[in-house]
């Protein structure tokens, strides 16, 4: 898994983009924090890729999933690769799909982030958003899934700008 640099669409500008694989087989580089009784895993979620649409892009069908099920506090994972720390003071659009049981979390590990940070989890994937501005340089992007939850993840993706387009590919 490594750094994605895509194009926004607009001819002429390039911006940052990090994204993580679409087809996982490994957790590594994310990192689980947060109550330890939660399991990071990679698993086999072909029928529900299928029925969100996304099957042409994701197509091994195996997401990243976050059971918290055993869980009293909130469960994270973070990406833990040193080329996205997210520059202090700059607006970055962070998007995922994701689905669960509880509450999901998109936004960062460490300082403030001012984009709004939750949401509860749907029984299918569902692309969603946060766009906020960060305070520390050691920023990674994060996701949570609250206590007695499980969440399910996939293409995750951060960029500089005040919009998260859609979904590119990783470039490798």
């Amino acid at each position: 898994m490594g750094l994605g640099i895509g194009s926004n669409g607009v001819v002429g500008i390039r911006q940052q983009l990090i994204g993580a694989t679409v087809d996982p087989t490994v957790t590594t580089p994310w990192v689980k924090f947060g109550d330890a009784a939660s399991v990071l895993t990679v698993v086999d979620d072909t029928a529900e890729i299928a029925a969100a649409g996304l099957s042409s892009i994701a197509t091994n069908g195996d997401v990243y999933k976050l059971d918290n099920t055993s869980g009293i506090s909130e469960a994270f994972i973070r990406w833990n690769a040193n080329e996205i720390l997210m520059q202090s003071g700059v607006t970055w659009a962070l998007s995922c799909y994701m689905r669960g049981t509880g509450t999901g979390r998109l936004d960062v590990n460490a300082g403030t982030w001012s984009g709004t940070a939750t949401a509860a989890f749907t029984a299918g994937y569902t692309r969603r958003t946060s766009i906020g501005t960060v305070t520390t340089v050691t920023n990674r992007f994060r996701l949570g899934v609250s206590a007695g939850g499980v969440g399910f993840f996939i293409m995750m993706q951060a960029e500089i700008g005040l919009e998260a387009t859609s979904y590119q590919l990783r470039l490798t």
